[in-house]
């Protein structure tokens, strides 16, 4: 977004900003609220950060950041694999990404527990890994006093190394449970992202793209529930994800 947009936004935007504050005390509906919020919200992006001529009034807060430094909630949520990311800016838009991260992942068989189950089949998968690759970074689409906002795209080798365990319950009660078997889970991923800068040390970002793995052979052949082979097993999967952390 250029500089002549902004102050047009800021223009029309900024003038309703009171207006909006008092009816959203007043409306009760949640939709009616939502709306309003996102007004409020776009006032204050757009708010005052170029002088009539286009001079900029406060400085780009990240212009001279090298090093990003984070977690991702998302992944442990979602997959239970616990990411330390870092990036390192070697010139004005291009970064190196190194992301080591372990994993501790239980599922259950959920439809033996409805069905009375003492000891249902269950996999724990414990391991490490580490991605690392390039990112590009574009410039800011636009920054006022209070974010920086930019897009980036990432490509990473994903290397790693687990080891899963498998317990099953029979028909007469009797739990058995296989060695931990070791594997290991190679590929690559591509990942695209928006990342806003808050404050001169805050970041977060949202991202999503794919990924491909290849696993060791014993893997393949070994028992194992549905879940674990669909997350951390081989071929194309979707990635969803998001990071927060510091940047300095």
């Amino acid at each position: 977004m250029n500089r002549a947009t902004l102050l047009r936004m800021r223009r029309f935007v900024l003038p309703l900003s009171p207006f909006c504050l008092r009816m959203f005390v007043r409306v009760s509906r949640p939709f009616s609220r939502a709306a309003l919020t996102g007004f409020l919200f776009a006032s204050l992006w757009v708010a005052p950060v170029y002088a009539d001529d286009g001079s900029p009034l406060i400085p780009i807060v990240d212009k001279h950041k090298r090093v990003t430094l984070g977690l991702q909630p998302i992944s442990a949520l979602l997959t239970q694999r616990f990411v330390v990311e870092s990036s390192i800016r070697v010139a004005e838009n291009h970064a190196i990404v190194v992301a080591p991260y372990a994993v501790y992942f239980t599922t259950l068989d959920y439809l033996a527990i409805l069905q009375g189950a003492r000891n249902p089949t269950k996999d724990i998968l414990k391991g490490q890994g580490l991605e690392f690759g390039y990112r590009y970074r574009t410039v800011p689409v636009t920054h006022s006093h209070i974010a920086v906002a930019r897009f980036y795209g990432d490509a990473r080798f994903v290397v790693s190394q687990f080891t899963l365990r498998h317990s099953n319950e029979d028909a007469q009660g009797n739990l058995t449970q296989t060695p931990a078997l070791p594997y290991s889970r190679h590929g690559f991923a591509f990942e695209f992202g928006a990342e806003a800068t808050i404050s001169p040390v805050f970041y977060f970002a949202l991202t999503g793209g794919f990924e491909y793995t290849y696993t060791s052979k014993s893997f393949e052949g070994a028992q194992k529930l549905a879940a674990t082979s669909a997350i951390y097993g081989e071929g194309f999967r979707p990635r969803v994800g998001g990071a927060t952390g510091f940047t300095f």
